[in-house]
């Protein structure tokens, strides 16, 4: 994963009101939609960044690095 993207990624849903990570875990599709210029590979990785806060993973997600199975 690239670290800048998910960075950004995570910099867009702060500037779109998610302040915690439960705002974060909570965001709905129709919420992403909202945000000005979203695409689909935002979209994509909103839905990462949301597992990652769940599974407690969120620096291995900023660090653009995949979980180790």
């Amino acid at each position: 994963m690239d670290r800048k993207l998910n960075q950004r990624i995570l910099n867009r849903v702060i500037d779109a009101g998610c302040k915690t990570e439960k705002d974060i875990e909570n965001l709905t599709m129709a919420e992403v939609l909202r945000i000005p210029g979203i695409t689909k590979g935002d979209m994509i990785l909103i839905t990462k960044l949301q597992a990652a806060v769940k599974e407690k993973r969120l620096i291995l997600f900023l660090a653009g690095m995949e979980q180790e199975e």
